[in-house]
């Protein structure tokens, strides 16, 4: 099974972001959008509120999962989700 992430603020999530985690399910048997947050950094959004607007925007289905991370970096986070 292949699994990708793909990570970023999404503060807000754009049309872009959207487009990228559709393609992303069509090439992966597993998506994992993750949303990086920095406790140095100043949002828009809180984490809940990036997690609800990125739900909501999402049709939901088995192979993707929306969640978040904090201070930490992407390649350790994507090795503990076993993804490419």
């Amino acid at each position: 099974m292949r699994t990708a992430v793909y990570a970023g603020s999404f503060d807000p999530p754009t049309n872009g972001h959207l487009w990228m985690i559709k393609r992303g399910l069509e090439m992966f048997d597993r998506l994992i959008v993750a949303i990086g947050n920095n406790s140095a950094k100043r949002y828009s959004f809180t984490v809940n509120e990036r997690l609800e607007l990125l739900r909501q925007s999402i049709p939901s289905c088995e192979s993707l999962e929306i969640t978040y991370f904090d201070n930490r970096y992407l390649v350790d986070y994507a090795r503990k989700k076993d993804a490419l």
